[in-house]
């Protein structure tokens, strides 16, 4: 998650993205979505799927037994405990944008089919991608056990890249 946070404090440094208050880039994952891409527990439910729309898209995905602690976490302004999916989407219309954020990358791999420009970090357990629509979007799975979280990233991307159309 850190890492994610690094990316995103590149992102608006370089001032990038337009105001999304009235047109969202990108929509939370519904409960069915996640289900279909992650093992919920027994006892698992999805505990928060919400945007935040402010200069860059932010949305989390969190879910996981009950807690009793997770009314205080959020009342102080913090997020509930559990696994997460964290995605940021921001709008770019420069391949050079994307190059600045890969700058803070040590471990990028390029991978292939989801727009001119895709990468892979392992070491964030997040995929980053500027897309021919302008957009660059990160997928961040770091929170959630995975056998492979490539996969997972992937399969994730391919759902956020359908509903955004």
């Amino acid at each position: 998650m850190r890492l994610l946070m690094k990316t995103t404090a590149i992102i608006l440094a370089l001032g990038l993205g337009p105001a999304l208050a009235d047109d969202p880039l990108i929509s939370a994952l519904s409960e069915d979505a996640l289900r279909s891409l992650v093992a919920f527990g027994p006892d698992d439910q999805l505990k928060l799927a919400e945007c935040d729309e402010k200069r860059l898209q932010t949305c989390a995905h969190i879910w996981g037994p009950p807690d009793a602690d997770d009314a205080t976490r959020i009342a102080i302004g913090g997020k509930p405990s559990g696994q997460r999916i964290t995605l940021v989407a921001v709008a770019s219309a420069r391949p050079a944008d994307f190059d600045r954020v890969l700058s803070s990358y040590s471990d990028a791999v390029p991978i292939e089919g989801f727009g001119p420009q895709a990468v892979w970090s392992a070491e964030r357990a997040q995929i980053s991608v500027r897309t021919e629509a302008g957009l660059i979007l990160h997928v961040n799975v770091a929170d959630v056990p995975s056998d492979d979280p490539l996969a997972l990233s992937r399969a994730v991307l391919s759902l956020v890249l359908a509903q955004a159309g």
